[in-house]
């Protein structure tokens, strides 16, 4: 990586390269605003493409409004063939198709890959919680929601803003496109439910209960997985993967959440 940047910060006077680390995707954010130098940080991820008028637009939302956060959708793209059953909606995401003011928990439209801040409010926050989000090949998510999540709870004037036309396109990796992938993206999902439904302070389990849940949900996920194959609706989901994606690996999510609960004992 610093190789490549090199090249580029010798042809660019306002590219720096900056090297964080700690590991984690919070850990380089937070580098990254402190780093920072204009009133407003920009994030994308390193598996995005932004089109021509993405900071020509940005600027115009900062000059027109200068929100708190803002940002806009995400379109999939590929660099390898897709699976057959693979739907360009489940990466694809585009919750609104006017530009318009968050109200509410509508600050989830926004994407990490695709987020615009004050530099001031990230000081205000203290960033992302490391606690969260990406970390070398561990699965998690949640580090924006739960900063967007804070920033509401605490100061509700601070505004969110949404534009439709400010959007990203998501390479899908084919490790992406997989039954293992799906699997472990709503298993760290519920994991972070947790904390975004009860904002660290809720219920705890105990091993027996632990136990118990896990055998029941087990039983969730097995009978789901069975109708899969033989009940199905065939014209809704016309591959078994779209069955399991959809549908059967939603008590997964649930099991993500009770292990975050029984991990949470400990605390």
């Amino acid at each position: 990586t610093a190789q490549v940047a090199s090249q580029y910060c010798r042809s660019m006077a306002n590219l720096r390269y900056v090297c964080e680390t700690q590991r984690g995707l919070s850990h380089a954010r937070n580098r990254a605003w402190r780093e920072a130098r204009a009133p407003y940080v920009a994030f994308v991820d390193d598996d995005c493409k932004i089109p021509e008028h993405h900071l020509k637009l940005a600027n115009e939302i900062i000059t027109q409004s200068s929100p708190a956060v803002f940002g806009g959708p995400s379109f999939a793209f590929y660099t390898t063939a897709k699976p057959r059953w693979y739907k360009d909606s489940y990466i694809t995401h585009k919750p609104w198709a006017e530009p318009r003011v968050l109200v509410g928990d509508e600050f989830m439209g926004i994407e990490g890959m695709n987020m615009f801040f004050r530099r001031d409010v990230l000081e205000e926050f203290g960033g992302f919680d490391p606690r969260f989000g990406m970390s070398g090949k561990k699965v998690a998510y949640g580090e924006e929601t739960y900063l967007f999540q804070r920033i509401s709870q605490t100061n509700p004037t601070l505004r969110f803003y949404y534009h439709p036309e400010l959007f990203v396109y998501h390479v899908v990796r084919p490790d992406k496109m997989t039954m293992r992938w799906s699997a472990k993206s709503h298993f760290g999902g519920g994991r972070f439910a947790y904390h975004r439904t009860n904002y660290n302070q809720g219920p705890k389990v105990g091993a027996f209960q632990f136990l118990t849940s896990l055998f029941k949900l087990g039983m969730s996920f097995a009978v789901a997985c069975g109708r899969s194959i033989f009940r199905r609706n065939r014209k809704q989901y016309p591959f078994i993967q779209n069955y399991l994606c959809e549908v059967s690996f939603k008590p997964l999510i649930a099991l993500g959440t009770l292990f975050e609960q029984y991990s949470a004992r400990k605390d």
